[in-house]
């Protein structure tokens, strides 16, 4: 007969490793269990796995912008204006009073190149005048003043020389300055008066549209002579329009004589 007491301990044994048994038939019925992956195995999976998530990484990278670095970013400022250059255009005076036209002839005083002076008489209705001044333009931006145009914040136009050209230009409108043109002896458009540097005149002539030949044949003659020869030409035209001017009083004279006869002789007659 086996006691009690000494079975105890036997029968705790064959208890605990019955339950070890049933834990380890418990655990080979897990599911991963039948991968049967090994440890190399793993390991290898787990570095591929993390290469593909690199990779991955790296092409969402590249489609996006670098992230922002902690300094700021080195940004070049360029000077802000707000003018605006328009272009460029030959300079053509506007000649509009008498003190304009003196002021114009004595700026050819100071220029050390002793340029020509060339004035154009035009009106805005005239045809001929229209077509003649865009001949006239082309001259001036060939070998005339050139200005570069520039429009400021105020929309106000600002011009500067940019090129300085064989001849300086200026203009005059009839329709404003009917009274100077005929004081300058202008009588049909439109009309070139051509001066010296010393602001005297040395020639003078209609040109219209079908005569610009001759106008450039005048220039460009004018153009070859020294200060001596526009001087002797200056002095031709002077001697010229003073006798104009003396047959115009004569002339003045005689009508008003011819009108004391007229008027006589009928009432001599009357007296007849």
């Amino acid at each position: 007969m086996i006691c009690v007491n000494s079975a105890l301990p036997l029968m705790l044994m064959i208890s605990s490793l019955l339950m070890a048994l049933s834990t380890t038939e418990a655990f080979s019925m897990l599911p991963f269990k039948k991968n049967n992956i090994s440890s190399s195995e793993t390991s290898s999976w787990v570095l591929s796995t993390k290469q593909s998530r690199n990779r991955s990484f790296d092409l969402f990278a590249t489609a996006l912008p670098d992230a922002p670095s902690s300094s700021p970013p080195s940004i070049t400022i360029h000077p802000v204006t707000d003018d605006q250059v328009i272009g460029t255009r030959p300079k053509i005076v506007s000649i509009e009073s008498a003190e304009d036209y003196l002021n114009f002839l004595k700026e050819g005083e100071n220029d050390p190149e002793e340029r020509l002076a060339v004035v154009k008489f035009y009106a805005d209705w005239c045809k001929s005048c229209q077509k003649f001044g865009q001949q006239f333009t082309r001259i001036g931006r060939e070998i005339g003043d050139l200005e570069e145009v520039i429009l400021n914040q105020d929309d106000d136009e600002e011009a500067s020389i940019v090129r300085k050209g064989e001849i300086r230009m200026g203009e005059i409108e009839w329709s404003g300055n009917s009274d100077l043109c005929k004081a300058l002896g202008v009588t049909k458009l439109p009309a070139v008066h051509i001066y010296s540097s010393k602001g005297r005149l040395v020639d003078a002539f209609r040109c219209g549209p079908n005569k610009f030949p001759l106008f450039l044949d005048k220039l460009d003659n004018y153009l070859s002579m020294d200060s001596a020869e526009l001087d002797f030409e200056a002095d031709m035209v002077e001697g010229s329009r003073l006798s104009e001017s003396v047959m115009d009083a004569l002339s003045r004279e005689m009508l008003s004589n011819n009108d004391v006869v007229t008027t006589a002789i009928p009432f001599a007659g009357a007296s007849l």
